[in-house]
């Protein structure tokens, strides 16, 4: 049975091919957080979208959506990152004030005329599924889909936004999510999250655009992984671990630099939990990124020009490569 073969270095150094894919992000939805951030009239939350300030608001008039942070007149920022509520949505530069649907409402100390209709903020897609919400930067053609796996494991529960987390690594996005995708290197490099699992029940399946990694937990300790991941193509996933999860995004920045964030829920006002999974996170992912910065130098000096991928401990990786190739058709 002969292997599969991995991507040309290539595409992995081409400022053209990464153009397009991020053409191709934009048009997915792309995991955001659980519905519960926005629990009430104004309540806010700011982040990035592949580079993109962005906010999702519940208005007062009970609808949920999501600009741009950018005011109209100079740039400012409707919400500083993170949490907060506003229920006046106002940019904290110069106080010009906009409606619920982001039409502009009021601008204070300014003379010059102005044609205000065309004043508004930019909105974005939005979508709930599931008790998750998602974002994407431009129109997807169908609504997005939180599989029953991953509803199960929510619950209908509420969750508290507890911390969040962002990495940089030096390597294209793709090699990371690639290593996201298989099992094949956990033994080798990952001996704290190794030592938590039993290896022997470590299940990889993909299933219309999701990619889930399973394996039973030998002991329930605080912190521990649940043994449960869900990864959503191309660049989002959810964690899960006994009292909670993470959302990662994978924001590709540059052909050669990529983003790596998480935003970290709890279902308890107990924090051990919640710190001590974030502290297994960093293991984890600084693991995952020194591997794939070594992987992206030997791309980059010729050492490595195209790899191999074993049918059964990787065919996830194959999985992401569909996923793309659409991106060349659309």
């Amino acid at each position: 049975m002969s292997p599969e073969r991995t991507l040309e270095a290539i595409s992995y150094v081409d400022e053209t091919q990464f153009r397009q894919e991020m053409e191709g992000i934009k048009r997915c939805w792309n995991l955001l957080g659980p519905v519960s951030l926005l629990d009430k009239p104004g309540s806010t939350y700011a982040t990035s979208f592949l580079g993109t300030p962005i906010f999702v608001r519940r208005g007062n008039d009970g609808i949920t959506r999501c600009f741009r942070n950018c005011c109209p007149h100079r740039g400012g920022p409707l919400a500083w990152p993170g949490p907060s509520v506003c229920r006046v949505l106002r940019c904290k530069y110069h106080s010009w004030t906009f409606r619920d649907d982001g039409g502009l409402l009021s601008i204070t100390g300014f003379q010059d005329q102005l044609e205000t209709d065309s004043l508004s903020l930019g909105e974005l897609p939005l979508s709930e599924s599931g008790g998750l919400l998602y974002v994407a930067n431009a129109g997807p053609p169908e609504p997005p889909v939180t599989p029953l796996k991953v509803q199960s494991r929510l619950g209908g529960r509420v969750a508290h936004l507890v911390g969040s987390r962002s990495y940089s690594a030096h390597c294209n996005w793709k090699i990371y999510v690639e290593n996201w995708l298989e099992s094949y290197h956990i033994q080798s490099l990952h001996g704290t999250l190794s030592a938590g699992i039993d290896l022997a029940s470590y299940e990889v399946v993909s299933d219309r655009g999701w990619i889930y990694h399973s394996a039973q937990s030998r002991v329930l300790n605080k912190g521990r992984y649940a043994g449960f991941w869900a990864f959503n193509l191309p660049s989002s996933a959810i964690n899960f671990f006994e009292s909670g999860f993470s959302i990662e995004v994978v924001h590709p920045t540059t052909a050669r630099e990529t983003e790596i964030e998480y935003s970290f829920y709890s279902y308890d006002d107990d924090m051990s939990a919640a710190e001590a999974f974030m502290r297994s996170t960093d293991v984890v992912t600084v693991e995952d990124i020194r591997a794939c910065e070594h992987v992206y130098q030997n791309v980059l000096c010729g050492s490595f020009s195209q790899g191999y991928l074993s049918k059964k401990r990787e065919p996830s990786v194959t999985e992401l490569y569909r996923f793309m190739s659409l991106f060349s058709a659309q």
